[in-house]
């Protein structure tokens, strides 16, 4: 550097000198104490209700009533020897409450520690004694959890307790600037957490130049969600308090869902928020930004801010965008960057420039300050630069070094470990951290922390731990383990119950890789870059994985593989246990067929796994069945009868038959050129016959008949490239019309546009079909199908399809026949619900009418783990499918928002489970559909496992999977039958389709697929599927019955009951069996309970045979006979392999 360019960087880039005219804010006590004597009667705290709260309006607390509250706890602190520097730890979820408890305790004279009741109870009582806290403040529901120590513990919403007691004027407390104002606990690398400590100064000027820079208002409302173990929370809670403004606490948990932000953010008309980038991608992602109408503000920071993403925020919501960066061992952040539209072009936005009063170098491995453009290790100094660590000196003096820079006399600089370099603006660029320090979704992990907490596990000798990004750019925390003996057998879910209970959620890896040593570098390191990137894994199961033994076992494995996309599978893994339903199984029988393995979808519910259920497939080596022999001599000789679902939507859409779609629109996928395009859909149309039936309306009834080949034109070729940037409306209009082109009569009943972009990434494939025509099944036929033959012709080869199974002309001939089939139970049982559900209705807002054209949306989404937990632990745990816990959560809901015991349901099926195994349906595109009403009943405290028990085995009894209610409402009810008014409806997994396509979907609109003029057949349409891997729950409603709000309150009700019950699958230890899952004899749930309490896991029941009658019967009267006893012994020569002999046996 010369002496110019060291004095630009070092002095100039860092002159930030600021003095504040308000003498009160250089402590947080006088200015939040000045503002509330400024606007005593104004609301300073907005808490939302629970979902069942009493009232569904927010809790609202004045300025006069919380500094009353946080008065009177001051002096009960006091009370209880807390004075200057002394700790309280605040063990308290987000809430009014804690509010005034943090206010309390700094009015005290105190310091507060953030105790997050969400963390490990483990963590938190290793942080009350680390700090060695005075007093504890919390609440009934979490004081049982707070362990006993030389401290106090006050309950604060206990009755009678002894703060209220006190007076509500402020006490007597002088609050120096250089005390101590909080401590943070942060990741240690040790093995134990920190505590970081700040003061009222750096606070305050933090504060003040926040202030000074957004300028809040009277009119603002501040969103408080961050955990207050997070440092983000200090200012989310101070600022906002310390201006006048509204203070709108988020329920606790509620952080992490982006549709529940919505509803909060447009409820309460909150105007600024903060979110880690990982959470902003969700909440863009779940279309959040559109609820943020008066949000002027919001602040990023926690982890570097992606440019896309920032780009995405700003194209789609005009406010401003900040990214602010700064470590907990400082007063929250220290540099500040606005996100002009410039600076979003970078992969990583910048971190900006330093705040007022601090200083911010970057120095090489020297300590000298490094040129513009070098890389060099982020030193930060000044006012905000905290303490140190609490009882931590030697770890202060290391990462708290003298400052050669200032001239302030034992001024400190804080070494943050992260590594940065100065661009020739004097801006900061983020490049990464020269240690072993990793940030997830905004949580700062130390991994050694994560590694001690895995060493100190006896099974384990050794281990490191790696942030590493998936093949979709997805960090995980890989956990890299050496048994303590080789031969040792690692249960990896075992071991993450075990990480539980010491480490919050966010720092158990998601990935365990067993190894026999940890690769080491020269001297002796390990070798970080040497640890194998882990592939896609099958998840950890109670038993050993088992490779296949036979082809057709090979065959199963890797098509149970590809369609549930693990890495492998083994031959005693339960399909449904690996996330599997009744919709992908569908897809393993198609291509199982493919591959020369016969199968029926009832072997395959009925053998669920691989082993099993090679012993009943037919192999290749065996002649395959000829479905077309099967087929009628001529396809188009006749109509086609009407099935109930068909009946059905021309019942709901008398006026508007001819728009009635289902449609998707896709981003990426085959590029080809027109000609090719023709070509396939002409194969498509040929295979498929389904494609080309027509309807036509004849004595007030309609008939449906095959085409032998289709009259109308379906491909279309549109180019945008001349719309330039108004190329996605202009994809909007078009698609929008085409949504209104289909017709039942003349046809087509399907049309693919694709419509050409300005470049590759604006293709786009759109595909609607009159839903008369397809349902959810089909459209993985037709997608695996469309892509299949692009790539033929792409290759020069000519399109073949895979062969054809059974015609839906067959399938509607099979239903008209069963009609006559229906016993007396059955049509008892469809005449019961019938009735019972004519008097059950939804509440409504408001009387309208329930048009197409009014009906809104509100989505829930969970996390890619807990869609996981979803696919996976209901299996393992109840035996139950997926979209049974889905019914469940919903049926509770409905139930209490009803304030009835009871839900009645509309629930849609694929309809393909054929008893005649002379149907194959597996790859026929059609309109299978069933809809069925199902009434679950809510036991009164059950629990979450007897809600799902219940409604399993309600499920179960369904006769005939709900087929048999179409027959005998068109074919056997002497009157019209009542519709529920609550439909839900589960369409499984679309991301293996998508992925092997290379396609995802779009996010333009599609228009509407109904006219909007038509009546709604349901008063709430509940629609949920994974893509993404995430599972989304839409719930569709007219905004002419309900409110926004009431259905936001329904959705986060839903979504919590939801994530309730896939949290207690996961807790269940082993598999239960209900009812339901015993066949061959009567026995009764709490038998069956009792079985399992005495010795575990049950697979089946079943009755004594005549000859173990007559054995236990004898055995009974005489005990000490042995007559029926027999031994058999067998003489071992040789070495024995003990292991492998008790394993034989097992």
């Amino acid at each position: 550097l010369t002496a110019g360019e060291r004095e630009e960087i070092v002095t100039e880039w860092n002159d930030t000198a600021k003095t504040w005219p308000d003498a009160e804010a250089t402590s947080l006590v006088g200015w939040l104490e000045a503002q509330a004597a400024r606007t005593p009667n104004a609301i300073a705290v907005s808490a939302e209700p629970e979902p069942r709260a009493p009232s569904p309006e927010p809790e609202k607390v004045t300025y006069a009533e919380l500094h009353a509250r946080a008065n009177q706890i001051a002096r009960r602190l006091q009370r209880l020897g807390v004075a200057a520097e002394s700790r309280v730890g605040v063990w308290l979820p987000r809430s009014p409450e804690m509010v005034a408890a943090m206010v309390g305790v700094l009015k005290a004279g105190a310091a507060y520690v953030p105790l997050d009741p969400s963390y490990p109870a483990a963590r938190l009582a290793f942080q009350v004694a680390d700090a060695q806290v005075a007093v504890v403040l919390t609440s009934t529901a979490c004081a049982e959890v707070v362990p006993a120590g030389a401290y106090a513990v006050e309950v604060l919403d206990a009755p009678g307790a002894a703060w209220r007691q006190e007076a509500t004027t402020a006490p007597e407390v002088e609050v120096s600037p250089d005390q101590l104002a909080y401590v943070i606990y942060t990741s240690g690398s040790t093995g134990q957490p920190k505590g970081a400590m700040n003061t009222h100064r750096g606070i305050a000027n933090r504060l003040a130049w926040m202030q000074a820079t957004y300028g809040l208002t009277a009119a603002d409302r501040v969103l408080q969600k961050t955990s207050s173990s997070f440092d983000v929370s200090v200012w989310e809670l101070f600022w906002p308090l310390g201006t006048g403004a509204t203070l709108v606490v988020a329920k606790p948990g509620g952080q992490n869902d982006p549709e529940y932000l919505a509803g909060v953010i447009r409820r309460a008309g909150v105007t600024v928020l903060h979110f880690v980038p990982a959470m902003l991608e969700a909440f863009v992602t779940a279309g959040g930004l559109g609820a943020c109408e008066r949000v002027r503000l919001i602040v990023c920071s926690g982890e570097a801010l992606p440019g896309p993403l920032a780009a995405r925020c700003l194209t789609a919501w005009p406010g401003r965008l900040e990214n602010l960066y700064g470590p907990t061992e400082a007063a929250v952040d220290v540099t500040w960057q606005p996100c002009t539209p410039e600076m979003t072009h970078a992969a990583v936005v910048p971190i900006g420039r330093p705040v007022a009063n601090t200083q911010v170098y970057v120095r090489d491995a020297a300590g000298q300050p490094a040129p513009i453009g070098v890389v060099g290790e982020l030193y930060l100094g000044g006012v905000q630069v905290g303490r140190g660590y609490w009882g931590r000196p030697d770890l202060t003096a290391e990462r708290f070094v003298p400052d050669p820079f200032g001239a302030v006399p034992g001024a400190r600089l804080y070494r943050t470990g992260d590594l940065a370099r100065y661009r020739a603006d004097g801006i900061f660029e983020y490049v990464g951290r020269a240690d072993h320090q990793v940030k997830l979704h905004g949580n700062r992990i130390e991994l050694g922390e994560i590694e001690a907490a895995l060493r100190r596990q006896p099974e384990i000798r050794d281990a490191a731990v790696l942030l590493r990004a998936d093949e979709r750019e997805t960090p995980r925390l890989i956990a890299y383990i050496v048994p303590g003996a080789p031969e040792a057998g690692l249960a990896i879910d075992a071991l993450q119950q075990q990480l539980r209970q010491q480490l919050p959620e966010y720092m158990v890896p998601a990935v365990f890789v067993v190894l026999d040593t940890l690769p080491l570098s020269p001297n002796g390191k390990v070798d970080r870059r040497a640890l194998p990137a882990p592939s896609g894994e099958r998840p950890t199961l109670t038993h050993t994985y088992l490779a296949p033994r036979s082809d057709v076992e090979g065959t199963l494995a890797r098509i149970w593989a590809e369609v549930l996309r693990l890495d492998r599978v083994g031959i005693h893994d339960n399909f449904f246990a690996l996330g599997g339903d009744s919709i992908l199984a569908l897809q393993v029988l198609a291509r199982a067929q493919e591959s020369g393995v016969q199968l029926t979808p009832r072997q395959l519910f009925q053998h669920q796994t691989i082993a099993d259920l090679a012993l009943v497939a037919t192999g290749s080596e065996q002649p395959s069945r000829d479905w077309a022999a099967l087929e009628p001599e001529h396809l188009t000789s006749s109509d086609v009868p009407l099935t109930p679902i068909q009946q059905w939507f021309f019942e709901v859409q008398a006026a508007t038959p001819h728009h009635l779609n289902q449609s998707v629109l896709l981003a990426g996928g085959p590029a080809l050129p027109h000609a090719g395009w023709e070509a396939i859909v002409d194969a498509v149309l040929a295979h498929h016959d389904a494609l080309r039936l027509r309807f036509a309306p004849e004595n007030g009834a309609w008939r449906q008949y095959y085409l032998a080949r289709e009259s109308q034109r379906v491909f279309m070729e549109v180019d945008l490239s001349a719309a330039g940037g108004q190329w996605q409306s202009v994809l909007e209009s078009a698609t929008a019309r085409l949504q209104r082109s289909l017709n039942l009569t003349n046809g087509p009943l399907m049309r693919i546009v694709f419509f050409r972009g300005a470049t590759r990434s604006a293709d786009r494939i759109f595909i609607v079909v009159h839903h008369a025509v397809i349902d959810g099944v089909s459209w993985r036929i037709l997608l695996e199908d469309l892509y299949r033959a692009s790539a033929q012709w792409k290759s020069g080869l000519p399109i073949q399809l895979p062969e054809k199974t059974s015609s839906f002309r067959r399938w509607a001939d099979q239903l008209q026949a069963l009609t006559s089939t229906l016993d007396e139970t059955s049509t008892a049982y469809w005449q019961a619900i019938d009735s019972r559900q004519k008097t059950a209705s939804v509440p409504h807002d408001t009387a309208g009418v329930n048009t197409i054209g009014s009906q809104r949306h509100v989505t829930i989404a969970l996390t890619e783990e807990e869609t996981q937990a979803f696919l996976q632990q209901p299996p393992r745990a109840y035996r139950m499918q997926a979209h049974e816990v889905l019914v469940a959560a919903v049926a509770t809901t409905l139930a209490g928002w009803m304030g009835k015991s009871e839900a009645i349901l509309a629930l849609e099926g694929h309809g393909r489970e054929s008893e005649n195994d002379d149907l194959n349906l597996s790859r026929t595109v059609g309109c299978f559909t069933t809809m069925f009403p199902v009434c679950v009943s809510v036991p009164p405290g059950g629990g979450p496992g007897g809600i799902l028990r219940a409604v399993k085995d309600r499920l179960r009894g369904v006769p005939r999977r709900g087929l048999d209610y179409g027959l005998w409402r068109y074919g056997v009810a002497d009157r019209p039958a009542a519709t529920p008014e609550v439909m839900v409806n589960y369409l499984g997994q679309f991301d293996q389709v998508l992925d092997e396509a290379g396609s995802v979907l779009a996010t333009e609109s599609m228009g509407r697929a109904r006219h909007p003029a038509a009546p709604r057949a349901f008063v709430l349409e509940i629609n949920a599927g994974v893509t993404g891997n995430r599972l989304s729950v839409t719930i569709g409603y007219s905004a002419n019955l309900h409110w926004p709000e009431t259905i936001d309150t329904f959705g986060y009700a839903l979504g919590t009951r939801l994530r309730a019950l896939i949290a207690h699958c996961r807790q269940v230890p082993w598999t239960r069996t209900t009812q339901s899952d015993v066949t061959l004899t009567k026995v009764t749930q709490p038998e069956l309970d009792a079985f399992a309490d005495a010795g575990g896991e049950i697979e089946s029941v079943y009755p004594l045979s005549p000859m173990q009658e007559g054995l236990l019967f004898h055995a009974l009267f005489d005990p000490q006979s042995a007559v029926y006893f027999q031994q058999f012994r067998v003489r071992l020569e040789g070495d024995l392999e003990i292991d492998a002999f008790r394993q034989a046996w097992a």
